[in-house]
């Protein structure tokens, strides 16, 4: 029995300040004491023996996975490398001290070949969702707000018995159990503001929620596969925008020809205050659209609570090859070119 750190996580700490380390070992009270008391140890580092202290950014509380404890930590550009890397001895320590002697620790596994597959996945319902920032907001916020959470994770489903649901964390991945999803999620915005969520089995299809688009301001959707009914998809997201519309200073559902890689939205919509880059099939318009074309556009709806929405024809029109894609694409640059 013993206390292993695996190999790479000394390398992970002088790496990236941003990381997600796995504590396997056996599940009880005696477990989440030990580390609840090595995460309040990580807080510390780097704060004794100076006028300025320079700790950590961020460190989460343990958070269970099927596959163990998962803690993120976000060291930031000042703690020196000396401080971060006594992070695995510090765990060993607490697991010791609380008596679990049989535990491995290290880095969150990484993603591997397995998403490959995933490139077959198109074409994509995508949906953005871009949640209201005041005139004051910063350009970056520091994570989306509370409501475009929750409406983004309103889109993984919870009838897919055969899918992992997974976090993915740049090159890492993590399995996480619906139980822990938001406990998970809010750790990691807490860290640096973006993350992406997936519910898969890699062959058949995909449901996915991008989180820290728009510069943290936003989130996005999608849905893809071999099973997946995209037009089926893309009306789901129009609901769910509905839904959702007092959080957001606009939303669009559709088919992007660029969008080309199913766990990550493109074209990218970073700056896009105002509107989406590229006409799409469903829009929630934004009041500064709504003024820049001197009212709400021919064809539109309003929603019961005074948004405006426009629909372009039918889901179907918008697939690729379609014989009426042109035509739509045109008509919704029409109906959203200010005058």
């Amino acid at each position: 029995m013993t206390i292993d750190i695996r190999r790479g996580t000394a390398q992970l700490l002088r790496g990236d300040p941003t990381v997600t380390l796995l504590v396997r070992t056996s599940t009880g009270p005696e477990v989440t004491r030990a580390l609840r008391a090595a995460c309040a140890d990580l807080r510390e580092l780097g704060t004794s023996g100076g006028d300025e202290p320079e700790g950590p950014k961020y460190v989460s509380e343990p958070m269970r996975s099927p596959i163990g404890s998962l803690i993120m930590v976000d060291s930031g550009e000042d703690l020196p490398l000396s401080e971060r890397e006594r992070t695995p001895d510090l765990l060993a320590h607490r697991l010791d001290e609380h008596g679990v002697t049989d535990a491995e620790i290290g880095p969150a596994p990484a993603i591997g070949d397995r998403y490959t597959a995933l490139d077959a996945f198109s074409p994509i319902a995508r949906g953005w969702l871009r949640g209201r920032a005041g005139p004051d907001s910063p350009r970056v916020a520091d994570r989306p707000g509370a409501e475009v959470v929750d409406l983004a994770l309103r889109w993984l489903p919870s009838d897919q018995d055969e899918h992992q649901l997974l976090g993915v964390f740049g090159s890492a991945e993590v399995e996480l159990a619906r139980q822990d999803l938001a406990a998970a999620v809010e750790a990691k915005l807490r860290t640096d503001g973006g993350m992406t969520l997936l519910s898969t089995d890699f062959s058949t299809g995909g449901f996915a929620v991008g989180m820290g688009d728009f510069f943290r301001h936003g989130a996005t959707i999608g849905a893809a596969g071999p099973a997946v009914d995209v037009p089926e998809a893309l009306r789901a997201q129009r609901e769910l925008i509905r839904a959702g519309s007092g959080a957001l200073a606009w939303g669009c559902a559709g088919i992007a020809e660029r969008d080309r890689l199913f766990p990550y939205a493109h074209p990218h919509q970073a700056s896009a205050k105002v509107r989406p880059t590229r006409p799409l099939w469903y829009q929630l318009l934004s009041e500064e659209l709504l003024v820049a074309l001197g009212g709400p556009p021919e064809g539109s709806r309003m929603l019961p609570d005074g948004r405006v929405e426009l629909t372009i024809g039918e889901p179907e029109q918008w697939l690729p090859g379609h014989p009426d894609g042109a035509a739509m694409l045109r008509r919704a640059r029409e109906l959203l070119s200010p005058g």
